[in-house]
């Protein structure tokens, strides 16, 4: 398959599988705020395994750019001290409790949350299909493709409806949100595989750029389209099934 027809095949089928996504009930409607608290509480629960998936998916991937652009995304959860300030920087998970407490959920709440058996259930499938990538001759490619849709695209999308249906009402504007409305901006896929390559572009690339730019390459190297798009229908089925539980 030559390139122009692989990137279309991909784009194409993104492009579907967001529209599944968006399709959810939950994002069909305006959330009252006890609605709205119960889906971003289950919510944190994906979040809070989000570097331990990245982890365990990066044992599976031996391309040195693709193994940085993991790498980094891992320590910017956990920032360093800021230059300006000289103050040590919120983890993205402080950032998330700080979002909830201006949803008006006491970090108490917050502390004492047990996941739903929905959640629960999600999780240990997630964790089913890694083993499964993991467990391939070769899983680089969908290693790398999972932690792209699954922790980079789809959240953007996630946290895009979310604040569509209700999370916009509780910030007075983009910036009060440190959590939801940054991981909205520099997560979403910006361009497609089709035009990655666009140039004057890279300097503002997302992660979600960074590891289409690398699979695109690498599928040069190795034409096995039909493994990415394989990792990117797991990823939504999971994250659809998430959203399943809430109606």
């Amino acid at each position: 398959m030559n390139e122009f027809v692989r990137c279309h095949k991909l784009d194409e089928q993104e492009a579907q599988l967001l529209a599944e996504l968006r399709c959810c009930t939950i994002f069909s409607r305006n959330l009252d705020l006890d609605s709205l608290q119960s889906v971003v509480l289950e919510r944190r629960e994906l979040s809070l395994k989000f570097t331990e998936i990245y982890d365990r998916l990066l044992e599976g991937v031996h391309d040195r750019a693709a193994q940085d652009v993991v790498r980094e995304i891992i320590r910017e959860e956990y920032p360093g001290p800021d230059p300006a300030g000289g103050n040590l920087g919120l983890s993205h998970r402080e950032d998330l409790v700080h979002d909830l407490e201006r949803l008006g959920i006491s970090r108490s709440r917050v502390i004492s949350h047990k996941p739903s058996r929905q959640t629960r259930g999600v999780i240990n499938a997630t964790f089913h299909v890694i083993h499964k990538i993991l467990s391939k001759a070769d899983p680089q490619l969908q290693a790398i493709a999972f932690i792209r849709f699954w922790g980079e695209v789809l959240t953007a999308v996630e946290y895009e409806s979310l604040w569509h249906v209700g999370l916009s009402r509780s910030f007075k504007s983009p910036a009060d949100s440190t959590f939801y409305w940054f991981h909205l901006i520099h997560d979403r896929a910006n361009r497609g595989f089709s035009d990655i390559r666009a140039p004057g572009y890279r300097s503002a690339f997302t992660h979600s750029d960074h590891l289409t730019l690398r699979l695109a390459d690498l599928l040069n190297q190795n034409d096995r389209v039909d493994e990415v798009m394989e990792a990117n229908r797991k990823a939504t089925s999971l994250k659809t099934a998430f959203y399943r539980q809430f109606g």
